[in-house]
């Protein structure tokens, strides 16, 4: 959808691209990592990360700002991972 997205608004300089975040210690995961079984999904997903870690929201937000900044002023229609590994 993103790629269809950037290329149909390519002529109105508007860029589409997509962060994908991986397993980010904050909002619902924070109470998540009580215990339990979600507990126990998530620290399945972090031991597959390659940085074997969850993200800080920070880390995600920087990604955000520079896809939303004029540095990437040239990409458009990228699914652009944030997951510490979890995808490759």
């Amino acid at each position: 959808m993103v790629k269809h997205i950037a290329r149909e608004e390519a002529d109105s300089g508007i860029r589409a691209n997509v962060v994908g975040p991986g397993v980010t210690n904050a909002g619902l995961i924070t109470g998540a990592l009580a215990a339990g079984p979600a507990r126990d999904m998530l620290d399945f997903a972090q031991s597959l990360a390659a940085l074997k870690r969850r993200a800080e929201a920070s880390e995600i937000a920087e990604v955000v700002a520079f896809i939303a900044s004029a540095k990437a002023s040239y990409v458009t229609g990228q699914t652009i991972m944030v997951d510490g590994g979890l995808s490759l």
